[in-house]
């Protein structure tokens, strides 16, 4: 039965001073307004998870938000029940900021954002990347291990901080960008953006191709070895040259794409280099389906040009006509950071970490202190230090952590704490939706959202919650799901149309819909549950519902 969530970890379970201080208190839910959100975090934390990202999330958005003159101080982040919430906390002299952010992003900022994000990703973060290898390869002692936590930590500071630093450039490009279509046609329509920025390459992309690439070049006992049980697949495509060939082929694939899982924000899940049965499965997929990839982004990529030409028509001679053109070909240099800031942080960042930890879980095994490696994900930072330390038995604790991370699972969060405001953030609903926003439109048969990527599409209704559910997605079935990072990409080539629980129309799902044009309704808050597979239903992501078919 879903159920609010509670304040604790679990009944009887102990909670040293780092999980109580990552709790959302009872005086803290009255003096903010904390979201829960599920566009990234719509899963329960693990707290091993937990310890690194919050801490990171509040300092790095601190330290960006000074950098940037941002009119908000911070995201101060919380846990209730393992789920995630924030409050972005307002600066006592926000607009005064505001004023010395408008002029800081055009003179300073985005002239230079482009290449900014390519040196951020060559000097700082993939050298943090290969610490970490190194530090994986040569760990050897708890005293390593110590260190290890301690580097970990040293990244998430830094490259949250870095995050925060190169999205908001691209925010801020798209905001400004719409002002001016205001002021100078009077027209206040978001899909406009939409249209004029449609296919920007991206890192998203790049790997999307990569793996329709691969699957394009799979011989005949390619499909032979996957036409069996999943956990024979890798077996089977050893027994024939040609499979090894492919193999060779995935290898060279996940070395560079690999480093995705379904939920990004997390060590607790297998990457695609962990696990290379994820990316066969959509490539079993991919087999029995015709898509012309380069030929679908041509016509995109086409059709972005016709809207700015349409647009400019529109727009007479005058200086902020000229002013609209440097600012739209400036931020065409870095409007694909929004996905390319995924690919290096929010999923490499994770993925890197993901086996050193694994490796010291294992030491902690060695000395009797875990039953798995993969237990050292349910003990927080602090009290892992202190088990490196002076090793001593965690696997009760473990074992009633992991217990309770799994009924979290099963919860449906509150949706926010504290006092709204009268009117939530434009970009706010932007990204997340309304939080409390009904679900059904009066009519039991017809699901509400928002209307994301334009359209009308009848399908049978395929709901898939994670990554070990990618396979089951046939061709041209309706893919209904909490939310979609870039990790689930693969599947809108598949997809007839889109449904999500999650999101307003900048999130990943609407913004990845639009790309691949694909009719899509976002924020429908109760589909994985009022839904089921094989449904038959119709899509309209242009008035945002989804209607039941009543045969």
């Amino acid at each position: 039965m879903n159920h609010h969530p509670q304040d604790t970890d679990a009944p009887g379970v102990a909670k040293g001073p780092l999980a109580e201080t990552l709790q959302l208190g009872e005086d803290e839910r009255h003096t903010g307004y904390w979201i829960q959100d599920e566009v990234h975090f719509g899963h329960p934390l693990t707290p091993l998870f937990a310890s690194y990202q919050l801490p990171a999330l509040t300092e790095g958005t601190r330290r960006a938000f000074e950098t940037l003159s941002m009119p908000i101080i911070e995201f101060r982040a919380r846990l209730v029940d393992g789920y995630f919430y924030q409050w972005a906390v307002d600066a006592p002299d926000a607009e005064a900021r505001a004023e010395r952010q408008r002029h800081l992003m055009a003179d300073e900022i985005m002239p230079t954002a482009a290449e900014r994000f390519r040196r951020v990703v060559e000097d700082e973060l993939l050298p943090v990347y290969a610490d970490l290898d190194r530090r994986r390869a040569s760990l050897a002692s708890l005293a390593d291990a110590s260190a290890a936590l301690q580097a970990v930590g040293d990244a998430y500071d830094l490259i949250w901080q870095r995050h925060f630093e190169v999205v908001v450039p691209r925010l801020a490009a798209g905001g400004a960008l719409e002002d001016l279509i205001k002021r100078i046609t009077g027209r206040e329509d978001p899909s406009i953006l939409h249209r004029i920025f449609a296919g920007v390459w991206t890192k998203t992309l790049e790997s999307d191709r990569a793996l329709r690439q691969l699957a394009e070049s799979a011989p005949p006992e390619v499909a032979e070895a996957l036409s069996g049980p999943r956990s024979q697949w890798m077996a089977r495509l050893a027994q024939t040259e040609s499979g090894l060939s492919f193999l060779a082929r995935l290898e060279s694939f996940l070395d560079q794409y690999g480093h995705r899982v379904a939920h990004s924000h997390e060590f607790v899940e297998p990457t695609w280099i962990d696990d290379p049965t994820q990316p066969l499965a959509l490539i079993r997929t991919y087999l029995g389906q015709d898509f012309d990839f380069d030929g679908h982004f041509a016509q995109v990529a086409a059709a972005r040009e016709d809207a700015l030409a349409a647009l400019l028509a529109e727009m007479p001679p005058s200086r902020d006509r000229e002013a609209f053109v440097r600012l739209y070909q400036m931020a065409l240099q870095f409007w694909g950071v929004d996905e390319d800031h995924h690919f290096y942080i929010d999923a490499m960042l994770p993925a890197k970490t993901r086996p050193l930890l694994l490796k010291v879980g294992a030491l902690l095994v060695e000395a009797g202190a875990l039953a798995d490696a993969n237990d050292i994900w349910f003990l927080y930072r602090d009290e892992l230090e202190a088990v490196l330390r002076e090793p001593s038995d965690q696997r009760v604790l473990a074992a009633e952590r992991r217990a309770a991370w799994v009924r979290q699972q099963q919860a449906t969060p509150t949706p926010y704490f504290g006092t709204r405001p009268e009117q939530d953030a434009p970009l706010q609903v932007l990204v997340f939706g309304e939080p409390d926003r009904p679900a059904l439109t009066g009519d039991e048969r017809v699901l509400k959202g928002q209307p994301a990527s334009a359209g009308r599409y009848r399908g049978r209704v395929r709901i898939v919650r994670d990554a070990s559910e990618f396979g089951a997605l046939e061709p041209g079935e309706v893919l209904v799901c909490r939310t979609t990072t870039p990790p689930w990409t693969p599947l809108f080539t598949v997809a007839g149309a889109i449904v999500t629980d999650a999101g307003g129309v900048l999130s990943h799902a609407a913004t990845v819909a639009r790309e691949y044009r694909l009719p899509a309704v976002v924020g429908a808050r109760i589909a994985t549950s009022a839904l089921a597979d094989g449904m038959v239903v119709t899509v309209d992501g242009s008035a945002g519902t989804v209607t039941v078919d009543r045969r």
